[in-house]
């Protein structure tokens, strides 16, 4: 992933108004050619749908960072005897889904 590339394309829009607005608009496929992002990046970029940079980045934070969650096997905690079946599953890479 491309952290860095996604981080400058924000920091970048805090510094130029031009940027920004045409990173907000239609004009975003062009925009962020510039930038070295991967074709997945690349695509969840162009999905974005926010009105406001803090928007645009919040949205940026979510592809940026890796999410995870806890699953609980009641079944399979009581297999091996109660020992607590927690599992941690980490979901970096894969894109978000609404």
């Amino acid at each position: 992933m491309s952290k860095i590339a996604l981080q400058k394309i924000v920091g970048k829009a805090v510094i130029s108004d031009n940027f920004r607005a045409r990173l907000l608009d239609e004009r975003r496929a062009d925009l962020i050619d510039g930038f070295d992002l991967e074709p997945q990046e690349r695509d969840q970029v162009l999905a974005i749908q926010a009105q406001t940079l803090a928007d645009f980045a919040a949205e940026i934070q979510q592809i940026t960072q890796p999410r995870s969650f806890m699953a609980s096997f009641g079944d399979f905690d009581a297999l091996i005897g109660g020992h607590g079946a927690a599992l941690n599953f980490s979901l970096a890479g894969f894109p978000a889904s609404d």
